[in-house]
């Protein structure tokens, strides 16, 4: 109805939906990709392209912690000389 008198409108979809689309599919904008702890899931990718430039969802989500040594070196300036240990044994970070 709002299509018909010049409203850009489409009708809300569910996730479910959106996988089985034809449009979406044909488009490639889901990808599946391999995750360490669920398996293979599929990912929105970039809604957009750029020429020359990749666009495109790289890896699946990362584990919580994982990047927390680099984050605490590089950001914070902490040192390896058991701060890291003593955090996570007090479960302050993973």
């Amino acid at each position: 109805t709002l299509q018909q008198v010049g409203v850009a409108a489409f009708p809300s979809m569910s996730n479910k939906d959106l996988a089985e689309d034809p449009h979406v599919t044909e488009r490639g904008y889901l990808v599946a990709l391999e995750h360490s702890v669920v398996g293979r899931r599929i990912h929105a990718r970039i809604p957009w392209t750029i020429s020359g430039t990749p666009c495109t969802v790289q890896h699946a989500a990362p584990l919580p912690g994982v990047d927390s040594d680099e984050v605490l070196q590089r950001l914070l300036g902490l040192s390896l000389d058991g701060v890291f240990d003593s955090l996570r044994a007090a479960e302050a970070i993973y």
